[in-house]
């Protein structure tokens, strides 16, 4: 196993994805590539001035910076091969893509995210993940 893909957004579940994907890299001699993504200004946010606009998008791509600096600090004080990636876009949408154009062995999700809303079991952006890429997905509660 070359390499594992772990969506972070800063979450409980997303770091503990990190760390089994950590284990797991660890035990396979892996590299892990981190990933965030900085979703698009939502609608209400249409009555903004451009710089206003600009500065909101420049301090959530500073937040994905620090969300992927966090995972990997962790993983890098286990000696980890670990590369970090910011994408823009809708969430799922990005880490399908990303996901489909690297050779992945495996993708390491967490079972919610940031939002904190529980679907009926799942988060919505992992399980759109899993139900669209050929790779294998670890769901960490």
């Amino acid at each position: 196993m070359k390499k594992i893909i772990v969506p972070v957004d800063g979450s409980e579940h997303s770091m503990r994805a990190v760390e089994k994907a950590k284990d797991i890299a660890k035990a396979m001699n892996s590299n892990i590539v981190l990933v965030n993504v900085v979703e698009p200004l939502p609608v209400k946010h249409a009555e903004m001035t451009q710089p206003e606009a600009r500065e909101e998008m420049q301090q959530a791509r500073e937040r994905s910076k620090l969300i992927l600096d966090e995972a990997k600090a962790l993983l890098e004080k286990q000696g980890c091969g670990v590369e970090t990636v910011v994408l823009e876009g809708v969430p799922y949408q990005e880490i399908i893509e990303f996901i489909e154009n690297r050779e992945v062995e495996m993708v390491g999700m967490g079972s919610h995210g940031m939002m904190g809303i529980k679907r009926f079991l799942i988060g919505s952006v992992t399980n759109k993940v899993i139900h669209h890429v050929a790779a294998p997905v670890l769901v960490v509660k």
